[in-house]
């Protein structure tokens, strides 16, 4: 799906997002979240690199890679403000 030699980096940031030098910036935090969490995390991230919105395009990109990418976003939508609030 993308490139091996993607930079990616850990952020102090709350959130998640693109770094200057074209990479991924990823939280720290994301340690503390279930492995499927993360991933869909990751993915989503990773999907930006090919279509920068959320337009149905970028939700295809997701979903090809964790068809199952919905249980995800429930989760943080539930839990993912208890994380970020460890900042």
């Amino acid at each position: 799906m993308f490139k091996n030699n993607l930079p990616l980096a850990l952020v102090e940031s709350k959130g998640y997002g693109h770094d200057v030098n074209d990479g991924v910036g990823l939280n720290c935090l994301l340690t503390q979240i279930p492995s499927h969490v993360r991933k869909y995390v990751i993915v989503h991230e990773l999907a930006h690199r090919k279509e920068m919105n959320h337009s149905d395009r970028f939700w295809k990109i997701v979903a090809k890679e964790m068809p199952d990418y919905q249980w995800s976003v429930r989760w943080l939508k539930e839990y993912g403000d208890n994380v970020i609030e460890r900042l």
